[in-house]
C-alpha cells in the first residue's frame, strides 16, 4: 500500500482517491475490515487530543468525504459500527 493503492467499486476504478486523514481512515478501515470498529475508537485513534464532540464532527466530515469519493454512500457501513 505504499502509494500503489487501487480501489475498485464494482467494475469501476476509483481514480480520485482520498488524501490525508481521509486516506488514512480508509486504509485503516480496509486493513481492519474483518472487525467492526466503533466511532468512538476511530475518534480516539485519529483525534486523540480533541474533545469528543470535535473528534466526532471530524470523523463525520472525513467519512462524508470518503463516501463521496468512492461514489457509494453505503460502502463503508460494513467496516464500522455506526
Amino acid at each position: 500500500m505504499l502509494d500503489g493503492l487501487q480501489i475498485w467499486v464494482g467494475s469501476a476504478q476509483v481514480l480520485d482517491l482520498p488524501r490525508g486523514k481521509a486516506r488514512a481512515l480508509l486504509l485503516y478501515l480496509l486493513r481492519h475490515r474483518r472487525r467492526l470498529t466503533s466511532r468512538a475508537r476511530l475518534c480516539s485513534l485519529f483525534w486523540p487530543d480533541a474533545d469528543p464532540a470535535s473528534a466526532r464532527n471530524n470523523l463525520n466530515v472525513i467519512l462524508h468525504r470518503v463516501r463521496r469519493q468512492l461514489h457509494d454512500p453505503a460502502l463503508l457501513l460494513q467496516f464500522y459500527n455506526a
